[in-house]
């Protein structure tokens, strides 16, 4: 029974797991099975009550693996060994759990599968006492790179050998990881082990002891046999779980232990082979778990270092952004949102402003191009403002908005008599501004005529009023607008050459809403504010969140112009504190206001009224000109008027207007 003393030796030390190993080692041992159950099942009993679930783990294991015959008890140890399992993982962090299971279960196929059985001559308690105090002392170390010298240094100790290597397999073949002798390192170049004795206790799986290698006729041509005179060896195979440069999700890799004498003759004993045996199983258990935590601490070192590169990174991206922020606050506190009467903080309007600024106080013509409704004159009065004009005359003229036949004695002006209704000399505005500025919008609608006599007044600073002899001398900073493609018109010979010339020194270009929707809110709350103030509205609405979203949402055709639009209805429309998206009309396709056919808004009347009493009776106007059209139908009307069914029923209610009066006789029951 000194193999059940082994074990229980192992028991009382507290290593239940090479207790197990050691009995399973024994191939049967001569005790029935049955009675090698009952022992486990004892133990296992046992490691549940003190809490020891790793051991527990792996005699429930075995036990499960040696019940093939009875599956309900198989599958109880299988519930038992799960639940020793998840007790044992419990508090570990994700990755701690992941490496320490995948050792469990090498461990555990090790006791179900691993190297053939071989039977093993009983250990004295002296030789069982040394090898726990190996066991203990190879357990404090967990540097793999110092434990791989101690566990060769303690397994020559063992048996007195003169030379110890580590052999790892690396693509079929074994290679020296380490050699030990008299406690310093070994250079396996000048005389190693000898492969072919460890290569042959690698195949075949079992221990190969050898009293006098020389003498051996396998062995005895061997070179390094012969070579370093190799009398005792012994080679013990093991299979690790993890060793050092291996990976926990690839196969299991083997190895040897193997010892010699150095060439001293001394023999090995069979005492000495079993003494190896269980040795090599605790060394590879040793080797497992510092070889999981030195893995464990490399992934932390990429980890922090991972993070120290974010670190830099983050810090560089932020200094990045810093300096992009300063830049664009310095341009904002420069200019702000607003700038001479425009709105914008988006790096377009910003462009704008900073193009205003430095162009106007040059005395060049400035050609001011974009959309219908981008704020051409606006930008216009802008430049004159910051020009050395600026208390000078700012005049401005549509010049598509005036008859061809008139367009001449707007621009220069007529004598008395000149024509039809000419009571009086009457000065253009090229006179009006004298000194100033003038402003040319749509100059893509000024007649081939008229271009001619501009690019005089442009070229000579001289005009001739309508029905004059004289020529009158003009002092003008002309700033020009259009919406068309001035170049385009050119090529099609509608628009003279020199005269874009002379218009186009410099140019600005206004972008339109659509391309600046970041400045939308800024424009709203300013029209609010201005709209609530020119219809007595007190105080203001607010523009909800809601409304706010839909305006941003638009792509806005019409630009400025179109948002002043939609917002000035929205502050006649909104019946509470806030602007919503109901109190929102837009424009394209659906009609501003109802039409005036059938009944509509009454005229501007004479009479001076109350502003309240005023809106509100426009707005009744509104509301029953819209049902007129419809019939009384509320929805069509509301659809009229480009409101939600409800919004235009509240609108209804509130000014007390019945859709009822506006139906068909046979409709008003």
């Amino acid at each position: 029974k000194i193999e059940i003393r082994r074990a229980m030796l192992e028991l009382a030390e507290g290593r239940a797991h090479a207790a197990l190993l050691l009995r399973e080692r024994l191939g049967g041992g001569g005790l029935p099975l049955s009675t090698r159950v009952d022992e486990l099942r004892a133990v296992l009993d046992r490691l549940e009550r003190n809490a020891g679930w790793r051991d527990a783990h792996l005699v429930a294991t075995a036990l499960a693996a040696r019940s093939a015959g009875d599956e309900d008890a198989a599958r109880e140890y299988r519930r038992r060994a799960e639940a020793a399992r998840r007790r044992m993982l419990e508090g570990l962090a994700e990755h701690e759990a992941q490496a320490f299971e995948q050792h469990l279960r090498a461990v555990a196929a090790s006791l179900t599968a691993g190297l053939p059985p071989e039977t093993e001559q009983p250990l004295p308690d002296v030789a069982v006492a040394r090898l726990l105090r190996v066991y203990r002392s190879l357990a404090s170390e967990r540097d793999p790179d110092e434990l791989l010298p101690r566990v060769l240094d303690a397994a020559a100790g063992l048996v007195g050998a003169a030379r110890a290597f580590l052999l790892l397999e690396d693509n079929r073949r074994l290679r020296v990881v380490l050699g030990r002798g008299a406690g310093v390192a070994l250079d396996a170049r000048a005389g190693g082990p000898s492969r072919t004795i460890a290569e042959q206790a690698l195949r075949t799986g079992r221990t190969i002891r050898l009293e006098a290698a020389y003498e051996d006729p396998r062995f005895a041509t061997v070179h390094s046999v012969a070579v370093v005179g190799i009398g005792g060896a012994i080679a013990v195979p093991f299979a690790a779980p993890l060793l050092s440069g291996t990976s926990a999700s690839g196969p299991r890799p083997r190895g040897v232990i193997y010892l010699d004498d150095g060439g001293s003759s001394r023999p090995f004993t069979a005492e000495d082979e079993a003494v190896l045996r269980a040795f090599a199983d605790q060394a590879a258990l040793a080797l497992a778990t510092a070889s999981a935590l030195r893995e464990e601490q490399r992934r932390r070192q990429r980890a922090e270092q991972s993070l120290e590169q974010l670190q830099r990174q983050l810090a560089r991206t932020t200094a990045d952004l810093v300096s992009v922020r300063s830049v664009l606050e310095a341009q904002l506190g420069r200019y702000g949102a607003r700038f001479e009467g425009m709105i914008g903080r988006s790096p377009a309007m910003q462009r704008v402003f900073s193009l205003v600024e430095r162009f106007a106080p040059r005395e060049v013509p400035v050609l001011i191009t974009g959309a219908t409704g981008t704020g051409k004159e606006l930008t216009a009065r802008a430049i004159h403002a910051r020009s050395a004009r600026r208390e000078r005359p700012f005049v401005a003229i549509n010049c598509g908005a005036i008859p061809r036949t008139l367009l001449e004695a707007e621009l220069f002006g007529h004598e008395a008599g000149a024509f039809t209704g000419a009571t009086a000399r009457k000065a253009g505005i090229f006179e009006q501004a004298d000194g100033g500025t003038v402003f040319l919008d749509e100059i893509g609608e000024t007649p081939p005529e008229m271009q001619a006599a501009l690019l005089r007044v442009l070229d000579s600073g001289e005009l001739r009023r309508v029905g004059a002899r004289e020529t009158t001398r003009v002092d003008v900073r002309v700033i020009a607008a259009t919406n068309r493609d001035l170049a385009a018109m050119v090529r099609e010979g509608s628009f003279r050459q020199d005269l874009l010339f002379r218009l186009n020194v410099v140019q600005i270009e206004l972008p339109p809403l659509r391309e600046r929707l970041e400045d939308v809110p800024l424009l709203a709350e300013a029209m609010i504010e201005e709209m609530a103030e020119t219809t007595g509205v007190h105080p203001p609405p607010t523009l909800g969140r809601a409304a706010r979203r839909l305006l941003l949402a638009h792509d806005w055709p019409g630009n400025v112009r179109e948002l002043r639009n939609v917002i000035a209805r929205a502050v006649v429309l909104c019946e509470g504190p806030e602007i919503g998206p109901d109190d929102l009309v837009f424009d394209g396709g659906r009609p501003e206001r109802a039409p005036a056919a059938g009944g509509g808004p009454p005229e501007p009347s004479a009479e001076i009224i109350d502003f309240q009493a005023a809106k509100e009776r426009w707005i009744r106007s509104y509301l029953e000109a819209a049902l007129r059209r419809t019939a009384g139908n509320v929805t069509r009307a509301a659809e009229l008027t480009g409101m939600k069914r409800q919004a235009f029923g509240r609108l209804l209610r509130r000014h007390g207007v019945d859709a009822a009066r506006f139906r068909p006789p046979k409709d008003r029951s």
